[in-house]
């Protein structure tokens, strides 16, 4: 009698049970992550640290992204069109991309963007290597003209160490063996310079409120930590982690 009694109060008991269970409180506000090291940079085109790439594709977007397959899917543009056997590539952006400034960003900025990476890396060296010419002819469209055929150019443009990243023109025209003086994208999250504090503290908020175009994420960059709040309202912290003394 008293096992039937026990197995009829069981469901009411783990219902109430479920609906005991505490919360695990709100969502926080603040996502704290800690790197593996000391961020000094950046400018993922003037280093290659990791810290730095993982770092500046919150606040930067390139033209093409990877996708689950790590296949380039286009990103900041709508496509692109190839011609003259593969000689001619023609990449339009998405409509209202804007800098965390407010700017809008043309392709103006991703042609000196690209030619500064293009001096630091060994793939965009080669590509520089077959360029007749790289030019916006208008403030959405960007052409190549190659000498010789490059298949795997939306796969060089969607590498992530060295990082093609796209940054207003009047910085990406910086020479490429120094950093940049201002770190502004296009990304998911802003940079909080008067809060930086080298070697304990870095602080990147939601750019939401300056966004007004949005690109198209083809992955996360891997070990940011922080892609998860991307679209949340939120801000996102590092921490350098302290070593036991």
């Amino acid at each position: 009698m008293r096992r039937r009694q026990l197995l009829a109060a069981l469901p009411a008991s783990l219902a109430v049970t479920r609906l005991a269970a505490p919360a695990l409180a709100a969502e926080p506000k603040v996502l704290i992550h800690v790197p593996q090291a000391n961020l000094t940079s950046l400018d993922p085109v003037w280093t290659t640290a990791v810290v730095t790439r993982n770092s500046a594709h919150l606040l930067f977007e390139t033209l093409y992204g990877r996708d689950e397959q790590l296949n380039p899917q286009p990103q900041m543009v709508e496509g692109h069109r190839v011609e003259d056997n593969a000689r001619r590539w023609t990449m339009r952006l998405r409509d209202g991309l804007r800098f965390h400034t407010g700017e809008a960003v043309t392709a103006r900025d991703c042609v000196a963007s690209l030619k500064r990476w293009m001096v630091r890396d060994p793939i965009g060296q080669t590509i520089a290597a077959r360029l007749d010419a790289l030019e916006a002819i208008d403030d959405r469209t960007l052409v190549w003209r190659l000498r010789k055929p490059f298949a795997s150019l939306p796969y060089a443009l969607a590498k992530t160490q060295p990082s093609p990243v796209i940054m207003p023109e009047r910085l990406a025209l910086t020479d490429p063996y120094k950093q940049v003086a201002e770190f502004i994208g296009s990304g998911p999250f802003r940079w909080v310079a008067d809060e930086y504090v080298p070697g304990s503290r870095a602080v990147f908020a939601n750019s939401r409120n300056t966004r007004r175009g949005r690109s198209r994420r083809a992955m996360p960059p891997a070990a940011t930590g922080c892609w998860s709040i991307a679209s949340s309202g939120r801000s996102c912290r590092t921490r350098r982690r302290r070593r036991m003394r």
